[in-house]
Protein backbone atom coordinates (compact mmCIF):
# COMPACT_ATOMS: atom_id res chain seq x y z
CA UNK A 1 0.00 0.00 0.00
CA UNK A 2 1.55 3.29 -0.42
CA UNK A 3 -0.70 6.85 -0.12
CA UNK A 4 -0.71 9.63 -3.32
CA UNK A 5 2.10 12.01 -4.08
CA UNK A 6 0.64 12.54 -7.78
CA UNK A 7 -2.36 13.26 -9.25
CA UNK A 8 -3.98 9.95 -10.59
CA UNK A 9 -5.37 10.04 -14.96
CA UNK A 10 -9.29 9.70 -14.05
CA UNK A 11 -9.84 9.20 -18.06
CA UNK A 12 -11.18 5.33 -16.95
CA UNK A 13 -13.59 6.37 -14.49
CA UNK A 14 -16.67 6.22 -15.75
CA UNK A 15 -18.93 9.11 -14.24
CA UNK A 16 -22.08 6.49 -14.36
CA UNK A 17 -22.37 2.96 -13.48
CA UNK A 18 -25.85 2.58 -14.94
CA UNK A 19 -25.86 0.49 -17.46
CA UNK A 20 -22.82 -1.90 -17.11
CA UNK A 21 -22.15 -4.98 -20.06
CA UNK A 22 -22.09 -9.16 -19.13
CA UNK A 23 -21.69 -11.83 -21.03
CA UNK A 24 -24.86 -13.89 -21.47
CA UNK A 25 -24.21 -17.34 -19.85
CA UNK A 26 -24.38 -20.78 -23.28
CA UNK A 27 -27.28 -21.48 -24.68
CA UNK A 28 -29.32 -19.15 -22.22
CA UNK A 29 -31.94 -16.90 -24.41
CA UNK A 30 -31.91 -13.64 -22.78
CA UNK A 31 -34.79 -10.85 -23.95
CA UNK A 32 -34.69 -6.81 -23.54
CA UNK A 33 -36.71 -6.02 -21.02
CA UNK A 34 -36.57 -9.19 -18.69
CA UNK A 35 -34.73 -8.99 -15.48
CA UNK A 36 -31.45 -10.85 -15.16
CA UNK A 37 -28.82 -12.08 -12.91
CA UNK A 38 -25.16 -13.27 -12.75
CA UNK A 39 -24.66 -17.68 -12.30
CA UNK A 40 -21.57 -18.87 -10.24
CA UNK A 41 -19.41 -18.61 -13.12
CA UNK A 42 -19.92 -14.92 -14.08
CA UNK A 43 -22.37 -15.13 -16.93
CA UNK A 44 -25.56 -13.87 -17.39
CA UNK A 45 -28.58 -15.88 -16.79
CA UNK A 46 -32.54 -15.88 -16.01
CA UNK A 47 -32.58 -15.21 -12.23
CA UNK A 48 -33.25 -19.06 -11.08
CA UNK A 49 -33.64 -20.10 -7.75
CA UNK A 50 -29.75 -21.51 -7.41
CA UNK A 51 -27.16 -21.05 -4.71
CA UNK A 52 -24.39 -18.72 -6.59
CA UNK A 53 -26.99 -16.95 -8.36
CA UNK A 54 -26.67 -13.12 -8.14
CA UNK A 55 -29.40 -10.34 -8.95
CA UNK A 56 -28.92 -7.62 -11.19
CA UNK A 57 -31.22 -5.61 -13.35
CA UNK A 58 -33.52 -5.21 -16.84
CA UNK A 59 -31.72 -5.86 -20.17
CA UNK A 60 -31.73 -2.74 -21.83
CA UNK A 61 -29.73 -3.74 -25.29
CA UNK A 62 -26.94 -6.33 -26.37
CA UNK A 63 -23.28 -5.89 -27.88
CA UNK A 64 -20.34 -8.04 -28.60
CA UNK A 65 -21.86 -9.53 -31.63
CA UNK A 66 -25.25 -9.52 -31.03
CA UNK A 67 -26.91 -7.83 -34.17
CA UNK A 68 -28.53 -10.12 -36.21
CA UNK A 69 -27.45 -10.29 -40.30
CA UNK A 70 -28.93 -7.45 -41.63
CA UNK A 71 -27.66 -5.28 -38.80
CA UNK A 72 -30.98 -4.90 -36.93
CA UNK A 73 -30.95 -4.95 -33.20
CA UNK A 74 -32.82 -8.43 -31.69
CA UNK A 75 -34.93 -8.06 -29.29
CA UNK A 76 -33.49 -11.60 -27.71
CA UNK A 77 -30.13 -13.33 -27.78
CA UNK A 78 -28.73 -16.83 -27.28
CA UNK A 79 -25.33 -17.13 -25.36
CA UNK A 80 -22.96 -18.83 -26.96
CA UNK A 81 -19.75 -18.61 -25.00
CA UNK A 82 -17.35 -20.25 -27.84
CA UNK A 83 -18.29 -17.09 -30.37
CA UNK A 84 -15.59 -14.39 -31.17
CA UNK A 85 -16.95 -11.89 -29.68
CA UNK A 86 -18.98 -13.52 -26.49
CA UNK A 87 -22.86 -12.08 -27.34
CA UNK A 88 -23.08 -9.29 -24.47
CA UNK A 89 -25.77 -7.56 -22.87
CA UNK A 90 -26.50 -4.52 -21.47
CA UNK A 91 -27.92 -4.09 -17.94
CA UNK A 92 -29.03 -0.99 -16.11
CA UNK A 93 -27.92 -2.13 -12.51
CA UNK A 94 -29.70 0.96 -10.92
CA UNK A 95 -33.12 0.61 -8.32
CA UNK A 96 -36.01 1.23 -10.19
CA UNK A 97 -40.20 2.00 -9.20
CA UNK A 98 -42.21 -0.31 -11.34
CA UNK A 99 -46.31 0.64 -10.56
CA UNK A 100 -49.88 -1.07 -11.53
CA UNK A 101 -47.82 -4.39 -10.90
CA UNK A 102 -49.85 -7.39 -9.52
CA UNK A 103 -48.12 -9.44 -6.87
CA UNK A 104 -49.13 -12.90 -6.23
CA UNK A 105 -50.12 -13.20 -2.40
CA UNK A 106 -50.15 -9.75 -1.76
CA UNK A 107 -54.29 -7.85 -1.93
CA UNK A 108 -54.10 -5.31 0.23
CA UNK A 109 -52.69 -1.88 2.34
CA UNK A 110 -51.06 -4.36 4.67
CA UNK A 111 -49.18 -5.92 2.07
CA UNK A 112 -47.11 -2.12 1.89
CA UNK A 113 -43.72 -3.15 2.88
CA UNK A 114 -43.41 -6.62 2.22
CA UNK A 115 -40.06 -8.14 0.67
CA UNK A 116 -41.35 -9.19 -3.33
CA UNK A 117 -39.62 -12.14 -4.68
CA UNK A 118 -39.03 -12.94 -8.72
CA UNK A 119 -37.16 -16.93 -9.66
CA UNK A 120 -37.89 -16.18 -13.73
CA UNK A 121 -36.68 -13.33 -16.21
CA UNK A 122 -40.64 -12.34 -16.31
CA UNK A 123 -40.81 -9.16 -14.03
CA UNK A 124 -44.06 -8.01 -15.40
CA UNK A 125 -46.22 -11.56 -14.67
CA UNK A 126 -43.93 -13.38 -11.73
CA UNK A 127 -43.46 -11.19 -8.59
CA UNK A 128 -44.81 -12.69 -5.69
CA UNK A 129 -44.27 -12.53 -1.70
CA UNK A 130 -43.45 -16.54 -1.45
CA UNK A 131 -39.80 -16.43 -0.60
CA UNK A 132 -37.00 -17.88 -2.72
CA UNK A 133 -34.30 -20.30 -1.34
CA UNK A 134 -31.29 -18.79 -2.35
CA UNK A 135 -31.93 -15.70 -4.04
CA UNK A 136 -32.68 -12.04 -1.53
CA UNK A 137 -35.96 -10.72 -2.22
CA UNK A 138 -35.87 -8.31 -5.80
CA UNK A 139 -37.32 -5.55 -3.78
CA UNK A 140 -40.55 -4.51 -1.42
CA UNK A 141 -43.90 -3.07 -2.53
CA UNK A 142 -44.32 0.42 -1.39
CA UNK A 143 -48.64 1.44 -2.49
CA UNK A 144 -51.19 -0.40 -3.03
CA UNK A 145 -53.40 0.97 -5.29
CA UNK A 146 -56.21 -2.43 -6.01
CA UNK A 147 -56.20 -6.15 -4.24
CA UNK A 148 -54.59 -6.31 -7.71
CA UNK A 149 -52.41 -3.39 -8.17
CA UNK A 150 -49.26 -2.43 -6.58
CA UNK A 151 -46.38 -0.07 -6.36
CA UNK A 152 -42.91 -1.98 -5.80
CA UNK A 153 -39.30 -0.51 -5.60
CA UNK A 154 -37.10 -3.18 -7.54
CA UNK A 155 -33.43 -2.77 -5.69
CA UNK A 156 -30.28 -1.88 -7.89
CA UNK A 157 -27.94 -4.79 -8.38
CA UNK A 158 -25.96 -2.97 -5.36
CA UNK A 159 -28.79 -3.26 -2.72
CA UNK A 160 -29.23 -6.91 -3.70
CA UNK A 161 -25.61 -7.94 -3.41
CA UNK A 162 -25.75 -6.30 0.19
CA UNK A 163 -29.15 -8.18 1.06
CA UNK A 164 -27.30 -11.58 -0.70
CA UNK A 165 -25.44 -12.40 2.92
CA UNK A 166 -23.72 -15.26 3.58
CA UNK A 167 -25.53 -17.14 6.22
CA UNK A 168 -25.45 -16.22 10.01
CA UNK A 169 -26.62 -18.48 13.09
CA UNK A 170 -28.43 -18.17 16.08
CA UNK A 171 -27.48 -20.72 18.59
CA UNK A 172 -29.37 -22.13 21.62
CA UNK A 173 -27.51 -24.51 24.27
CA UNK A 174 -29.40 -27.93 26.17
CA UNK A 175 -28.12 -29.45 28.79
CA UNK A 176 -28.94 -33.01 28.32
CA UNK A 177 -30.80 -33.25 31.67
CA UNK A 178 -33.58 -31.62 29.86
CA UNK A 179 -33.30 -34.48 27.32
CA UNK A 180 -33.96 -36.99 30.26
CA UNK A 181 -37.94 -37.11 29.93
CA UNK A 182 -39.99 -38.19 26.88
CA UNK A 183 -42.85 -35.62 27.09
CA UNK A 184 -43.42 -32.86 24.92
CA UNK A 185 -41.71 -29.52 25.97
CA UNK A 186 -40.15 -26.11 24.74
CA UNK A 187 -36.97 -26.62 25.81
CA UNK A 188 -34.78 -23.29 24.65
CA UNK A 189 -36.37 -20.32 23.15
CA UNK A 190 -34.37 -17.43 21.54
CA UNK A 191 -35.40 -13.62 20.30
CA UNK A 192 -33.37 -12.67 17.03
CA UNK A 193 -31.98 -9.17 16.79
CA UNK A 194 -33.15 -8.78 13.10
CA UNK A 195 -35.27 -10.31 10.50
CA UNK A 196 -34.44 -13.36 8.61
CA UNK A 197 -35.58 -16.82 6.78
CA UNK A 198 -34.09 -20.18 8.91
CA UNK A 199 -32.27 -22.36 5.97
CA UNK A 200 -30.69 -25.32 8.14
CA UNK A 201 -30.39 -26.49 11.66
CA UNK A 202 -27.05 -28.58 13.05
CA UNK A 203 -26.06 -30.24 16.56
CA UNK A 204 -22.52 -30.42 17.71
CA UNK A 205 -21.96 -31.56 21.67
CA UNK A 206 -19.99 -29.23 23.96
CA UNK A 207 -18.23 -32.76 25.77
CA UNK A 208 -18.54 -36.22 26.43
CA UNK A 209 -19.36 -38.88 28.53
CA UNK A 210 -19.09 -42.53 27.88
CA UNK A 211 -21.45 -43.40 31.32
CA UNK A 212 -24.61 -42.54 28.57
CA UNK A 213 -26.47 -45.59 28.09
CA UNK A 214 -29.53 -44.92 26.44
CA UNK A 215 -31.35 -41.46 24.71
CA UNK A 216 -32.59 -40.66 22.07
CA UNK A 217 -34.75 -37.48 21.20
CA UNK A 218 -36.33 -35.49 18.51
CA UNK A 219 -36.40 -31.45 18.37
CA UNK A 220 -38.09 -29.27 16.18
CA UNK A 221 -38.54 -25.40 16.01
CA UNK A 222 -41.76 -22.73 15.63
CA UNK A 223 -41.39 -19.49 14.72
CA UNK A 224 -43.97 -17.64 17.30
CA UNK A 225 -46.83 -20.03 17.16
CA UNK A 226 -45.91 -21.99 14.02
CA UNK A 227 -44.44 -24.79 13.45
CA UNK A 228 -41.17 -24.91 10.55
CA UNK A 229 -41.36 -26.94 8.20
CA UNK A 230 -38.84 -29.63 7.98
CA UNK A 231 -36.31 -29.08 10.29
CA UNK A 232 -35.76 -31.88 12.98
CA UNK A 233 -32.84 -32.64 14.63
CA UNK A 234 -32.39 -35.87 16.31
CA UNK A 235 -30.32 -36.03 19.49
CA UNK A 236 -28.74 -39.24 20.42
CA UNK A 237 -26.98 -40.58 23.40
CA UNK A 238 -24.22 -42.04 20.68
CA UNK A 239 -23.11 -38.45 19.56
CA UNK A 240 -21.91 -37.35 22.86
CA UNK A 241 -20.11 -40.36 24.37
CA UNK A 242 -17.15 -40.30 23.13
CA UNK A 243 -14.26 -37.87 22.34
CA UNK A 244 -14.30 -37.99 19.10
CA UNK A 245 -18.41 -36.82 18.77
CA UNK A 246 -16.49 -33.24 20.06
CA UNK A 247 -15.91 -32.67 16.46
CA UNK A 248 -18.48 -33.93 14.89
CA UNK A 249 -21.78 -31.67 13.49
CA UNK A 250 -25.48 -33.20 12.96
CA UNK A 251 -27.91 -32.08 10.50
CA UNK A 252 -31.56 -31.84 10.69
CA UNK A 253 -33.50 -32.72 8.42
CA UNK A 254 -34.35 -30.29 5.06
CA UNK A 255 -35.94 -26.74 6.39
CA UNK A 256 -38.59 -25.84 3.57
CA UNK A 257 -39.88 -22.28 3.97
CA UNK A 258 -43.59 -23.20 3.03
CA UNK A 259 -45.87 -20.02 2.95
CA UNK A 260 -43.24 -18.73 4.51
CA UNK A 261 -43.51 -20.60 7.73
CA UNK A 262 -38.90 -20.32 8.73
CA UNK A 263 -39.48 -16.45 8.22
CA UNK A 264 -38.86 -14.53 11.46
CA UNK A 265 -39.19 -11.00 12.08
CA UNK A 266 -37.00 -9.03 14.89
CA UNK A 267 -38.23 -10.03 17.84
CA UNK A 268 -39.93 -13.35 16.87
CA UNK A 269 -40.25 -15.83 19.48
CA UNK A 270 -37.91 -19.00 17.85
CA UNK A 271 -38.49 -22.19 20.21
CA UNK A 272 -36.56 -24.95 20.16
CA UNK A 273 -39.77 -28.12 21.02
CA UNK A 274 -38.95 -31.65 22.44
CA UNK A 275 -40.98 -33.79 20.81
CA UNK A 276 -43.04 -36.41 22.74
CA UNK A 277 -42.72 -40.17 22.55
CA UNK A 278 -39.05 -40.04 22.58
CA UNK A 279 -36.02 -42.07 24.74
CA UNK A 280 -35.11 -40.21 27.65
CA UNK A 281 -31.43 -39.69 27.88
CA UNK A 282 -30.01 -41.45 31.19
CA UNK A 283 -28.23 -39.22 33.59
CA UNK A 284 -24.52 -39.00 33.66
CA UNK A 285 -21.75 -38.03 35.69
CA UNK A 286 -20.42 -35.20 33.61
CA UNK A 287 -21.68 -32.46 32.25
CA UNK A 288 -22.80 -32.34 28.42
CA UNK A 289 -24.77 -30.16 26.38
CA UNK A 290 -25.63 -29.85 22.69
CA UNK A 291 -25.57 -26.86 20.74
CA UNK A 292 -28.07 -25.92 18.37
CA UNK A 293 -27.47 -24.17 15.31
CA UNK A 294 -30.06 -22.59 13.51
CA UNK A 295 -28.74 -21.18 10.37
CA UNK A 296 -30.78 -18.03 8.56
CA UNK A 297 -30.12 -15.45 6.21
CA UNK A 298 -31.19 -12.14 6.91
CA UNK A 299 -33.99 -10.63 5.38
CA UNK A 300 -35.24 -6.66 5.36
CA UNK A 301 -37.13 -5.86 8.20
Amino acid sequence: MASLSAALDTNSVRESARNLVYKIANGETVYIGGYYALNAAGYLTEPTDTAGVRLLGIIQGFGGGAADAGGALPLSVAGDTSASPVPEAIVDVESKLINDIAVSGASSIADVGSAVYLSSDNWSADLTLTPTTNLPPIGFITKSNSATSFEVYLYSAAEALALAKQPSYLKATLHTTVLEGSASANIAQIKPPHAGVITAIYSRPTGFDAGYAAGDQSCSLMVDTGAVSGGVIRLIESQCDAIGDLDAFTTATAVTNTSGNAEFSAGSLIRVILAASGTGFTAAVDTVSFEIYIEYTELPS
